[in-house]
């Protein structure tokens, strides 16, 4: 960037002109990112940023410092203000720097881009979430400056303020207010910015040029927003935070419902969690929510990782002070419970303070998880609320359809054609009858948890597409718990078009607040218009055991058949049967064989034409050797050893002026590579071609001879890369020296043709 000089900087007028346009343009830019952000300390940041970096520029142009030293300068000017600006949770009184606050800022260059993408809006300050509209506000600000005041463009200066717009909406969220009228106004500033810039010499009614203007670009901004509200399909916009991942946006471990026999069956008296100040009634303890069946297990994965179960993102801190405690005890794994649906939660004790986890929370489905795993010892905080009902309500009707279902590929049809005989019985009018008569279909069936197989039979776990059917294959005998009830009656609901989801949680918390491995329970969750999520419990009640079979042996012994003797047989071959596969694979592995070949002799072609045009260097050169070996005067094949030598050295990397003797171009050569003695073979050959008579084969044989010596001993001399390229070259090319030679004929026929008053440079004399 060119510094400007004294008598080309800009005046008082003009820089605090300036300055008020670039805080006016950096200030509609930065806007975007209000739809992030909650409150108004980004618009703080935002304003100390483009402060600090524009004020440090005019500095830095007033002082005379170089690049190095603004630099240097807006480095420290981000590090002493960043605390007060970008992380104040972290600096003392808000203000101050602290080690904690630098240590942020200088994480927060690399670090805050992903932070900001992936955190739950609105955003906050927590986290160092305000060091994006700082860093961008402190960078353009400085960017834009230096571009007016100390470069020759200071045009540039609104493409400047054009990126940091555009950085700006696409760290912002897909819901905006007015974004055309956003772009319209940044637009008109701009415009008139660097109109009246570039004509403020001259004496103008700029209240006149500015009315126009904005008259101009007020109606081209109707325009464009008439043309998109009656497009036809519906337009959002784009934004970077739909393209980067949460911190918990797939869960890559088991489903939590896959492990429902393990909490009964391994911590049956076990206390897994110990509650303190839990709501009076049924407490309606959670665990987790899935809400995708893929035909094996029910997880949280979603299509949607924006707004569905699977959207977890670093949960707020917990400050209601109706908040419940909740101590992790003979417990490890990924969820944490929470009453109805978390607001917020804390962890109070560490169990593994330098494991690096990470309390995580889903705003959808109020879930708590803790990333790196919750441990024994353990405790939260949590803010809880009633977003799911534990009970259901008889006044709802409609379903809420605007939660999305995950599709499914897949139908197990023993359970469908159950459910289609249920819902025929009788007459169901609304979603809510549906569902409920759906529920009392599978509460006809019996409890059994597998724990006692020769009273109640077997009774298998998982809730794979293969263990539901076999449920539903004998409706006078289904046997299960709530881990296949729940799964199936949430399957069916869904074939309905119903959004529904499994919960898994405890039926009930014991004195002392205490949960154990038998307390273990799973529900189904639909959401209704009006009504929110209610609770639908399909499992019979656990005294309902299914009847024994009926294992006596029959009455009535059937008779005993003889089965004919087995006759041997001779083997195939000697049946005149030839054994399976002979000549078959013998066959298949020739034409294998003749593909593979095939295949290999297709990507060697496909390599070959790639690199065609190396080798049709190659094959120039080697043509023009063997012509220049092979002339018929002895004169030329002698002369064309020179030329083979200055060519192979152009090759190398040695240019060589054209206008040169041979005996000029051989001092140079022998400069450049000092044991070739290239001056005796200039002089040799203009002995031959300048003396009288011709020189005779053997002089020629010789001379050649002595022209591989010194290509080899040049070669030698050069670095291995360069030696590995000169064959390949263009540099010696003959088209080279034609597209020179073309090019100085049109130069001198552009010389005759047109006339010199109309070849002279604006501003020559």
């Amino acid at each position: 960037m060119t510094v400007l000089q004294d008598d080309t900087r800009p005046g008082v007028r003009l820089f605090a002109a300036d300055a008020l346009l670039l805080a006016l343009a950096g200030a509609l830019a930065l806007l975007p990112l209000g739809d992030a952000y909650g409150g108004s300390r980004w618009v703080a940041a935002a304003a100390a940023g483009l402060l600090v970096g524009a004020g440090l520029t005019a500095l830095a142009r007033q002082l005379r410092w170089g690049p190095l030293l603004s630099a240097v300068a807006l480095a420290l000017g981000y590090l002493l203000v960043g605390p007060a600006a970008a992380v104040p949770d972290q600096a003392l009184g808000g203000v101050l720097p602290t080690p904690g606050a630098e240590r942020a800022l200088v994480t927060g260059v690399v670090e805050s881009w992903r932070t900001v993408l992936t955190l739950p809006v609105p955003l906050g300050s927590e986290r160092g979430e305000l060091v994006v509209p700082f860093l961008v506000a402190l960078v353009g600000g400085a960017s834009a400056a230096t571009f007016l005041w100390r470069s020759r463009w200071p045009g540039a200066a609104g493409l400047v303020v054009v990126v940091m717009y555009a950085l700006a909406a696409a760290f912002g969220t897909r819901e905006t207010e007015l974004p055309v009228v956003r772009g319209a106004l940044l637009l008109v500033v701009l415009l008139v910015w660097t109109r009246w810039r570039s004509l403020r010499h001259l004496s103008t009614s700029w209240v006149r040029r500015i009315a126009l203007g904005t008259a101009v670009l007020g109606v081209a901004g109707v325009v464009g927003w008439g043309a998109t509200a009656i497009a036809p399909e519906p337009r959002t916009r784009d934004v970077l935070r739909d393209h980067v991942e949460p911190p918990l946006s797939e869960l890559d471990f088991k489903s939590p419902l896959a492990a429902y026999r393990s909490y009964y069956k391994e911590h049956k008296t076990d206390a897994l969690f110990t509650f303190e100040g839990l709501p009076a009634g049924d407490p309606c303890v959670r665990l987790a929510t899935m809400d995708t069946f893929d035909g094996i297990v029910w997880n949280v994965s979603t299509s949607d990782q924006r707004t569905g179960s699977s959207a977890f993102g670093p949960a707020p801190a917990s400050e209601r002070g109706d908040a419940i405690s909740v101590t992790v005890d003979d417990y490890r794994g990924t969820w944490v419970p929470t009453v109805g649906t978390a607001e917020g939660a804390s962890r109070t004790e560490d169990a593994a303070p330098d494991a690096g986890r990470e309390l995580l929370i889903n705003t959808s489905s109020g879930a708590l998880a803790e990333r790196g795993g919750a441990r024994e010892g353990d405790a939260y905080r949590v803010d809880w609320g009633t977003g799911a009902s534990c009970t259901n309500d008889a006044r709802a009707t409609s379903a809420d359809r605007s939660v999305g279902i995950a599709s499914m590929d897949f139908a197990i049809e023993p359970l469908d054609e159950l459910a289609a005989t249920w819902l025929g019985r009788g007459r169901v009018a609304t979603d809510y009858e549906r569902v409920v008569t759906l529920t009392r279909g599978f509460q006809e069936g019996y409890f059994n948890d597998g724990l006692d197989p020769k009273q109640f039979g077997y009774s298998a776990s998982g809730h794979g597409a293969k263990r539901l059917a076999d449920l539903a294959q004998d409706p006078g005998r289904m046997v299960g718990n709530d881990e296949q009830y729940a799964s199936a009656l949430a399957y069916v609901v869904q074939r309905q078009g119903i959004p529904a989801r499994v919960v898994l949680g405890f039926e009930q918390v014991r004195s002392g607040g205490v949960v154990t491995g038998d307390d273990i329970a799973a529900w189904v969750e639909v959401p209704f218009e009006g009504r929110g999520w209610m609770r639908f419990d399909p499992t019979p009640p656990e005294d309902r055991t299914p009847p024994p079979l009926d294992d006596s042996p029959d009455e009535v012994p059937q008779p005993y058949v003889v089965q004919p003797p087995v006759l041997p047989q001779e083997p195939a071959d000697v049946q005149g049967v030839p054994p399976d596969g002979s000549g078959s694979d013998s066959s298949d592995e020739i034409w294998d064989l003749i593909l593979r070949i095939l295949g290999i002799l297709w990507w060697v072609l496909r390599i070959v034409l790639l690199l065609a045009p190396l080798w049709l260097i190659l094959l120039v050169k080697r043509l023009r050797r063997r012509r220049r070996r092979r002339a018929s005067d002895p004169v030329d094949r002698l002369s064309g050893g020179w030329r083979e030598l200055t060519d192979r050295a152009r090759d190398l990397g040695v240019r060589l002026p054209e206008g040169h003797t041979r005996r000029e171009s051989g001092l140079a050569l022998a400069e450049r590579f000092e044991t070739v003695d290239t001056s005796s073979l200039a002089v040799e050959a203009d002995r031959h071609v300048f003396g009288l008579g011709a020189p005779s084969e053997a002089d020629v044989t010789a001379y050649w001879a002595d022209v591989g010596t010194a290509v080899k001993r040049m070669r030698r001399a050069t670095p291995w890369w360069r030696r590995w390229w000169a064959g390949f070259s263009p540099a010696s090319v003959p088209w080279r020296q034609g597209l020179r030679s073309s090019r100085a004929r049109w130069g001198q026929r552009w010389s005759r043709l047109v006339p010199r008053r109309l070849r002279r440079r604006p501003g020559t004399s």
